[in-house]
């Protein structure tokens, strides 16, 4: 049986991986969102703490 969310996913981290992976790379991620690349290290630690 599978498990069903019971809320959606944020809006933040979604976004910073959708750059990530069309980008291949952290660096250029960050400045593609204006953010330093701590941030989007953070933002995918974020996403795959809710995913489990």
């Amino acid at each position: 049986m599978s498990m069903l969310r019971s809320r959606a996913l944020s809006v933040g981290p979604l976004r910073t991986f959708e750059a990530t992976a069309r980008l291949l790379n952290f660096s250029a991620a960050a400045e593609e969102l204006s953010l330093t690349q701590s941030a989007v290290s953070r933002q995918i630690q974020i996403l795959e703490s809710e995913l489990g």
